[in-house]
């Protein structure tokens, strides 16, 4: 049986993200005017939530659905623009909101 020496054959790996798109629509009902739905891999509730933001407003109201590919949420205000940042502290990334009208 072979000995593994050095470094835990883990070391050096870290938690990633990745996001593949964002859609921003009106809101059917409700006092908030618009939803959104974030698409990606690994995007999955931590102890210490995620910071989300599309253009520099923040994410409220979240779930974390489909095995952690798809977060939802609302915004309480319009976004200065279509920027989409999900940061973990530890990982973080970013893609663009597509906005459907």
């Amino acid at each position: 049986m072979a000995k593994t020496i050095g470094k835990h054959p883990m070391a050096g790996r870290r938690p990633w993200i990745r996001l593949d798109g964002a859609e921003v629509a009106k809101a059917t009902e409700g006092d908030y005017p618009i939803a959104v739905t974030i698409h990606g891999h690994n995007l999955k509730m931590a102890i210490s939530p995620p910071r989300i933001e599309i253009g520099g407003v923040p994410l409220e109201n979240i779930s974390f659905e489909d095995g952690g590919k798809t977060i939802r949420g609302i915004l309480s205000r319009m976004p200065e623009d279509d920027r989409v940042l999900v940061d973990y502290g530890f990982a973080n990334d970013e893609t663009k909101a597509n906005w459907k009208r």
